[in-house]
């Protein structure tokens, strides 16, 4: 986990807009957001998770939390005993690419969810 302190949300929306968060913390695994959970209960500080940043609107107010920036990666699929296939995909991966990656493999179902920005 990267634990950053005062970043601009600025350079973490699409809209580019928003005050200093106090603490910035990159997670790129489910270890990582337990320690980010701990991070901020211990600090006794809110907490929000971010994936890509759009579809939020932060006020140009500093943010007196910590913000979890979500960056876990991977796809994975699996058949079950019906053979349905189980798709795990990771927070941090973009939705949009999650969407054509399963219409690829011919798994019908999100293709109408197509062209939304942001993260899983």
């Amino acid at each position: 986990m990267v634990v950053e302190e005062n970043q601009s949300l600025r350079e973490l929306t699409t809209l580019k807009v928003g005050g200093l968060a106090r603490y910035v913390l990159t997670c790129n695994t489910t270890e990582d957001v337990v320690e980010a959970y701990s991070f901020a209960k211990d600090k006794n500080l809110p907490l929000v998770v971010l994936g890509e940043g759009s579809n939020v609107l932060p006020t140009d107010e500093d943010h007196d939390g910590v913000v979890l920036l979500m960056r876990i990666k991977g796809i994975t699929y699996t058949n079950d005993a019906d053979g349905q296939v189980v798709v795990s995909v990771g927070a941090g991966e973009s939705w949009d690419a999650f969407v054509e990656e399963t219409v690829q493999k011919g798994l019908w179902g999100l293709e109408n969810l197509a062209g939304i920005p942001g993260t899983v």
